[in-house]
This record gives structure tokens, C-alpha cells and sequence, in this order.
């Protein structure tokens, strides 16, 4: 029973995985779509606060552009730990 129960999991793991790192991006790019870019490809001027995107700047608040950093950050961290994961997950007998 329990062999059948380790079965299932790791199956269920091996299709949450690629479902998570999806609605990872995809809420990365709707947030960095309604806000008007990213903090990585934005900048500070005069303790304004700017995302970018393809060389537009758009003004935000200092708290979004914070969240917006963490937010990618986490990504760049995320994503390449979630592939990790998948990659031994598979390799697992």
C-alpha cells in the first residue's frame, strides 16, 4: 500500500510541478504588464521610482517598485530551483 501511495505522489508532484512554474510566469508577466514593466529593467532618478520595459520607463510608487524587484527576483531563484526539482523528481526510480 504504501509503495502504491509513493506511486501516486510522485506522478501527482511530476504534473503540479510544470503547473506551478506556468501561473509563476504567467503572473509575473500580467503584473509586470498592468504596472508597466519590471524593477530589473527600470531605475531610480531623483527618488522617483521607474519599471521599464523595451526602453519605456513608467513612474510608480517606491512599493511597487520594491515589490516588483522581490517579485523578480524571486523569479530568477524560482524558476531554475522548480527545474531542479522536476529534474530529480523524474529521475527518482
Amino acid at each position: 500500500m504504501k509503495d502504491l501511495i509513493d506511486y501516486i505522489d510522485y506522478h501527482q508532484r511530476e504534473r503540479v510541478l510544470p503547473n506551478i512554474i506556468s501561473l509563476y510566469l504567467l503572473g509575473f508577466l500580467v503584473f509586470s504588464c498592468l504596472i508597466g514593466g519590471d524593477a530589473f529593467n527600470g531605475k531610480i532618478e531623483n527618488d522617483r521610482y521607474f519599471v521599464g520595459q523595451l526602453g519605456r520607463y513608467t513612474e510608480v510608487p517606491q512599493f511597487i517598485f520594491e515589490v516588483s524587484k522581490l517579485y523578480a527576483l524571486s523569479y530568477i531563484i524560482g524558476i531554475p530551483a522548480f527545474g531542479a526539482a522536476m529534474f530529480f523528481q523524474r529521475r527518482r526510480p
